[in-house]
């Protein structure tokens, strides 16, 4: 993914800070370092507002990129309109 581990552990950590993580540990595991990490109630409340965003975001880019599109045909249309006209008047 391109992300080291200490990148990784470094989010991690800010994210248990910021109360949206909770790390656990399996006690009943044979491997000591296994541990469960868990969105609390906060956490859940702030990828709901970011995905919010992303949403709100992706569809304007959207809106914006299907305008460009349209005015794209637009120019296409007037020439092809102007080409058929040109060849019209060269006969």
């Amino acid at each position: 993914m391109g992300i080291s581990l200490g990148s990784v552990n470094y989010v991690i950590r800010k994210l248990v800070e910021k109360g949206f993580v909770k790390v656990n540990r399996f006690k009943n595991s044979r491997n000591k370092i296994s541990y469960i990490y868990v969105l609390t109630p906060q956490g859940i409340k702030e990828l709901i507002r970011q995905t919010k965003l992303f949403l709100k975001k992706s569809y304007q880019e959207y809106l914006l990129l299907k305008a460009e599109m349209e005015e794209v045909k637009k120019k296409k249309r007037e020439l092809n309109a102007n080409s058929s006209l040109d060849a019209l008047a060269e006969r």
